[in-house]
């Protein structure tokens, strides 16, 4: 069996001509409220709360800040309002000095972490490679030399011209695999 499926279901269903069934629970909550209230008030009182009452209804039903109705939007008012605000960012201590009365004119001091000049290096030499480790021309001959010391086979490498590119080119595909396989 099919059924049709809405283009865009974001758009609420008109249930009574062209209000949907929030809109006109609104507007029914509304006119009882107005009944009620003419009820309780004299004429000339009456239509300065009833202007008030039709302003606000037709607000709740019809106005729809930042494509949300009104009600959910008061509501996260007063939540962003009572709700403790969370800060992230904060460079450092902020330490005053007792002597000083306002906090504008107390010393601000900020503690910096101190990293090794070998740990940063690496950091720098991994941002540079995309994440991967670069080995210099020297660890990557030590590595392969002690590779070729352990290994049983008896393999002999001839030597052929290959250009700069080619080297970077190859040393850089047996670095990735060596990472990729540990």
């Amino acid at each position: 069996m099919r059924s049709k499926v809405p283009k865009d279901v974001t758009i609420e269903d008109t249930i009574v001509g062209p209000l949907t069934g929030k809109q006109f629970l609104w507007l029914l909550g509304g006119g009882v409220l107005l009944l009620i209230l003419y009820q309780f008030f004299d004429f000339s009182l009456f239509i300065i709360v009833a202007i008030l009452v039709i302003g606000i209804v037709s607000a709740f039903a019809f106005y729809r800040p930042y494509n949300q109705s009104l009600v959910s939007f008061l509501g996260h008012i007063i939540i962003y309002g009572t709700k403790g605000k969370q800060y992230i960012w904060k460079r450092g201590k902020r330490q005053f000095n007792p002597k000083d009365k306002n906090k504008e004119e107390a010393e601000i001091i900020i503690t910096k972490k101190k990293f090794p000049d070998k740990k940063v290096e690496r950091i720098a030499n991994m941002l540079d490679a995309d994440g991967e480790q670069k080995m210099s021309d020297q660890q990557f001959f030590n590595s392969a030399t002690q590779n070729k010391e352990s290994s049983s086979d008896n393999l002999t490498v001839q030597p052929k011209n290959i250009t700069k590119e080619e080297t970077a080119n190859s040393i850089g595909a047996r670095l990735r695999n060596k990472n990729r396989n540990q």
